[in-house]
Protein backbone atom coordinates (compact mmCIF):
# COMPACT_ATOMS: atom_id res chain seq x y z
CA UNK A 1 0.00 0.00 0.00
CA UNK A 2 1.35 3.40 -1.00
CA UNK A 3 0.73 6.28 1.37
CA UNK A 4 -0.02 9.58 -0.24
CA UNK A 5 1.14 12.67 1.60
CA UNK A 6 -0.84 15.77 0.85
CA UNK A 7 1.06 19.00 1.08
CA UNK A 8 -0.66 22.31 1.69
CA UNK A 9 -0.03 24.72 -1.16
CA UNK A 10 -1.01 28.34 -0.75
CA UNK A 11 -0.97 30.44 -3.88
CA UNK A 12 -0.19 34.14 -3.54
CA UNK A 13 0.68 33.61 0.14
CA UNK A 14 2.52 36.94 0.18
CA UNK A 15 -0.12 38.99 -1.67
CA UNK A 16 -0.98 41.11 1.40
CA UNK A 17 2.54 42.42 1.99
CA UNK A 18 2.33 46.10 2.84
CA UNK A 19 -1.47 46.05 2.88
CA UNK A 20 -3.86 45.97 5.81
CA UNK A 21 -4.35 42.39 6.92
CA UNK A 22 -6.64 43.28 9.83
CA UNK A 23 -7.22 46.29 12.00
CA UNK A 24 -3.98 47.70 13.38
CA UNK A 25 -1.72 44.91 12.09
CA UNK A 26 0.04 44.48 8.74
CA UNK A 27 1.70 41.53 7.09
CA UNK A 28 5.29 42.75 6.79
CA UNK A 29 7.11 39.56 5.77
CA UNK A 30 6.21 36.17 4.39
CA UNK A 31 8.30 33.33 3.04
CA UNK A 32 8.08 29.75 1.85
CA UNK A 33 10.63 27.84 3.92
CA UNK A 34 10.37 24.32 2.53
CA UNK A 35 8.29 22.49 5.13
CA UNK A 36 6.38 25.56 6.31
CA UNK A 37 5.15 29.01 5.48
CA UNK A 38 6.38 31.81 7.71
CA UNK A 39 4.66 35.13 8.28
CA UNK A 40 5.55 38.19 10.33
CA UNK A 41 2.89 40.71 11.32
CA UNK A 42 3.68 44.13 12.77
CA UNK A 43 1.49 46.45 14.77
CA UNK A 44 1.08 49.88 13.21
CA UNK A 45 1.22 52.02 16.34
CA UNK A 46 4.29 50.47 18.02
CA UNK A 47 7.03 47.85 17.58
CA UNK A 48 4.97 44.76 18.51
CA UNK A 49 5.53 41.88 16.14
CA UNK A 50 4.27 38.33 15.95
CA UNK A 51 5.62 35.36 14.04
CA UNK A 52 3.44 32.69 12.49
CA UNK A 53 4.63 29.39 11.06
CA UNK A 54 2.18 27.17 9.21
CA UNK A 55 3.21 23.60 8.42
CA UNK A 56 2.59 22.29 4.91
CA UNK A 57 2.12 18.66 5.95
CA UNK A 58 -0.53 17.29 8.25
CA UNK A 59 0.76 16.05 11.59
CA UNK A 60 -0.80 14.17 14.44
CA UNK A 61 -2.51 16.84 16.46
CA UNK A 62 -2.60 17.15 20.21
CA UNK A 63 -5.53 16.36 22.47
CA UNK A 64 -8.54 16.71 21.98
CA UNK A 65 -8.12 15.96 18.26
CA UNK A 66 -5.53 13.19 18.49
CA UNK A 67 -5.14 10.94 16.47
CA UNK A 68 -6.55 13.17 13.76
CA UNK A 69 -3.98 14.81 11.51
CA UNK A 70 -4.10 18.57 11.09
CA UNK A 71 -1.89 21.44 9.99
CA UNK A 72 0.16 22.96 12.81
CA UNK A 73 0.08 26.75 13.14
CA UNK A 74 2.52 28.11 15.71
CA UNK A 75 2.23 31.77 16.75
CA UNK A 76 4.56 33.68 19.08
CA UNK A 77 5.46 37.26 19.87
CA UNK A 78 8.87 38.75 19.13
CA UNK A 79 9.78 38.85 22.84
CA UNK A 80 8.92 35.16 23.47
CA UNK A 81 6.53 36.19 26.23
CA UNK A 82 3.69 34.04 24.89
CA UNK A 83 3.20 31.37 22.28
CA UNK A 84 0.30 29.30 21.07
CA UNK A 85 -0.28 26.37 18.75
CA UNK A 86 -3.42 25.92 16.68
CA UNK A 87 -4.27 22.68 14.88
CA UNK A 88 -6.05 23.64 11.68
CA UNK A 89 -8.15 21.68 9.22
CA UNK A 90 -8.19 22.29 5.50
CA UNK A 91 -11.44 24.25 5.95
CA UNK A 92 -9.64 26.61 8.35
CA UNK A 93 -7.24 27.37 5.50
CA UNK A 94 -9.64 27.50 2.55
CA UNK A 95 -9.47 31.28 2.35
CA UNK A 96 -7.01 33.81 3.67
CA UNK A 97 -9.83 35.36 5.68
CA UNK A 98 -10.40 32.12 7.62
CA UNK A 99 -6.64 31.81 8.25
CA UNK A 100 -6.42 35.46 9.35
CA UNK A 101 -9.35 34.89 11.71
CA UNK A 102 -7.21 32.42 13.70
CA UNK A 103 -4.41 34.97 13.91
CA UNK A 104 -6.75 37.81 14.79
CA UNK A 105 -8.36 35.80 17.61
CA UNK A 106 -4.89 35.12 19.02
CA UNK A 107 -4.00 38.82 18.86
CA UNK A 108 -7.23 39.80 20.59
CA UNK A 109 -6.45 37.33 23.38
CA UNK A 110 -2.96 38.75 23.99
CA UNK A 111 -3.28 42.41 23.00
CA UNK A 112 -7.01 43.21 23.49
Amino acid sequence: MIKKYVMLKISRFNSDLGLMAFWGWDLIHSSDEGEEYQFMFGRRDNDDKIYVSLGKHKQYSSFPWYPEKRYQCFITDSEDIWQTTHWLTFNDLKTKESFYKVIEETLEKHYQ
